[in-house]
């Protein structure tokens, strides 16, 4: 490969503006170069007698006179290392900073120099113009989650298990698993093509005499296309864990109760059922644990200012005075009450499933 020395003032060509740079240099084609200790690094590109082009991968200042142009047989990467850890540190502290500033020291007192405010959150929270509002809206959204959407897998794992054609019973399995790996974005975007008043669910209606409109935009519609979307997306994937018990069920106590007469239905009535109590009891039990943690990405990216009595959450509620979108400031105090009181709601509905489930079965976490 051809190889040059850049002589003492030679005219270097750097992204663009010609820099007169002192000293000389064996450079050759894609050696990484730094034309000052302090201020540029690039990789040769162009050659041309005694000049050399170079691309600046760096720049942090300007070029002092009789600074060297030399090589370094580090590689680029290796070169770049300190530029990219500051520029991570400089990500990272930034927000810090911005945060602190409009904060003042209030986060970073800790709790032994924060003063002791008492439920003085807790009562603006549930003082709230909105509080029952949200409350209304979280337990009736997870709650019709838990009434149609826990059941879904179940009866589709149900169904899978009596097909006896495999390679039906797989394609449908993957046909089912595949709106589980849609980006949630991709998946509400879909939604609101559906639904608006040229989509596709306008058409179907109009197709049986109905009238076309937006049907996202209307309250009365809003929870149903939460609760269906949810549905298709997790119904194939949630129903893998009751398949797999299904497969731990003794297929002896099928041919016993063929043997009695029992026909397809019995046998899933008396064996196929008892076989998977255990597993929904415990799914049911984590599922009750989390009764108030409605997602707040999805409601974020399907609600609008028309379903907000409908639409809002605890979680979207959260997200927005963290952000200060309701009174201009972020409000972490209110934020992380609200979060708590989220927690320990989930904590009692959870001990409490789990208490009637270990008086009723013979399953329960603890």
């Amino acid at each position: 490969m051809e190889r040059v020395t850049v002589m003492e003032g030679t005219i270097i060509k750097v992204s663009g503006p010609l820099i007169v740079a002192g000293g000389m240099a064996d450079v050759q084609l894609f050696d990484v170069v730094r034309v000052s200790e302090r201020h540029l690094i690039g990789e040769v590109i162009e050659l041309r007698g005694d000049r050399a082009s170079i691309q600046v991968y760096e720049e942090t200042g300007g070029i002092g006179p009789g600074e060297p142009v030399y090589t370094t047989g580090a590689p680029l990467s290796v070169e770049l290392a300190p530029g990219l850890i500051e520029s991570i540190y400089d990500g990272i502290q930034r927000p810090l900073s911005a945060i602190r500033e409009k904060a003042g020291d209030r986060i970073t007192r800790g709790i032994e120099k924060s003063p002791w405010v008492g439920l003085y959150w807790f009562d603006q929270f549930f003082n709230d113009p909105f509080f029952w509002r949200l409350l209304r809206n979280t337990f009736a959204i997870s709650g019709l989650s838990i009434l149609f959407g826990f059941p879904a897998p179940i009866v589709l794992a149900l169904m899978l298990n009596e097909v006896r054609n495999n390679k039906f019973k797989r394609t449908v399995q993957t046909i089912s698993y595949m709106p589980y790996f849609i980006s949630l974005v991709v998946l509400c975007s879909l939604v609101k093509i559906y639904t608006q008043q040229n989509g596709l669910v306008s058409d179907i209606v109009a197709l049986f005499g109905g009238t076309p409109q937006n049907w996202l935009q209307d309250p009365k519609y809003y929870r149903l296309i939460y609760i269906i979307s949810d549905i298709w997306q997790g119904i194939g994937w949630n129903s893998i864990i009751y398949l797999a018990a299904l497969s731990g069920i003794d297929q002896e106590q099928y041919e016993a109760a063929r043997i009695d007469g029992a026909n397809r239905f019995q046998q899933m009535l008396h064996i196929t059922l008892p076989g998977l109590i255990p597993t929904i009891t415990i799914l049911f039990i984590l599922r009750m644990g989390n009764i108030l943690n409605v997602g707040y990405e999805k409601t974020l990216l399907l609600y609008q200012p028309t379903t907000y009595e409908v639409a809002d959450i605890f979680s979207t509620y959260t997200y927005r005075i963290s952000l200060g979108a309701t009174s201009g400031q972020p409000q972490y105090s209110l934020s992380t009450a609200v979060s708590l009181f989220n927690t320990i709601v989930n904590i009692v509905f959870l001990l409490l499933t789990n208490f009637i489930s270990n008086k009723t079965t013979e399953s329960s976490l603890f």
